[in-house]
């Protein structure tokens, strides 16, 4: 039986991979023109038992942004740049370090 909370990762641990620069690129552009680093911290639906979504963006020239999306409940650019990070992870080859 796998460990509480560890049952539907595929990967548990620290893993490497690459992205093509278009895609990394694209997500820069994306990240720039949705405003993420105004967003706010949380975001935060009225339910319970819902997953959080969390994204960090560390700017080369900056600090840190995180936002925690809990419920989706987040504005719809959030939401697209969650899928978009998602769809680029999921093209990676991972290999465990």
């Amino acid at each position: 039986m796998d460990p509480p909370g560890q049952r539907f990762f595929e990967r548990i641990g620290k893993f490497a991979g690459r992205m093509s620069i278009l895609d990394f690129g694209q997500l820069c552009f994306f990240v720039e023109r949705s405003g993420f680093m105004k967003l706010n911290d949380r975001y935060a639906a009225p339910i319970t038992d819902s997953q959080t979504v969390t994204v960090t963006v560390t700017p080369r020239t900056g600090e840190a942004k995180t936002v925690a999306n809990y419920g989706g409940f987040g504005p719809p650019d959030l939401w697209l740049l969650e899928r978009a990070i998602d769809g680029v992870v999921g093209q990676i080859s991972w290999t465990p370090e």
